[in-house]
């Protein structure tokens, strides 16, 4: 039985540092973090549609993959309208209260995701980091 309880601390100890052991978001530089000029959806889904709909979180300076991906971004063209501000911005985030489990705040997260429908590229260049 002791064993049992103590596996149970175990699991619930490493589950609450989650946050704590993960790298801080990378943040966009200034020309990228601004509104996106087309038109934009945002759509906040679930762990299990995040895992269909988005490629998994990788962080760029560790290559840890996180348990849960934070969000991910679509350009859609739309036929009749000049690219590149005639796509569609579809932003797929993972629901707020997912994102504050693992130390992350959801408009830090929205301002990331925003930025590559501002064009920055997936590479991260002149990011900073969130504390």
């Amino acid at each position: 039985m002791t064993r049992i309880v103590t596996a149970v601390f175990a699991v619930c100890l490493a589950s609450s540092s989650m946050a704590e052991t993960l790298p801080p978001l990378p943040m966009p530089p200034p020309e990228f973090d601004h509104e996106y000029a087309g038109p934009m959806l945002v759509e906040h889904v679930s762990k299990e549609m995040m895992l269909q709909l988005c490629p998994r979180t990788i962080f760029d300076r560790t290559y840890r993959v996180v348990p849960v991906t934070l969000g991910c971004t679509r350009l859609i063209p739309m036929s009749g309208v000049a690219q590149p501000r005639g796509a569609l911005c579809l932003i797929i985030v993972a629901e707020d209260e997912i994102l504050k489990d693992m130390g992350f705040e959801p408009d830090a997260v929205f301002r990331h995701e925003r930025a590559h429908c501002n064009n920055w590229p997936q590479s991260h260049p002149d990011a900073h980091f969130s504390d």
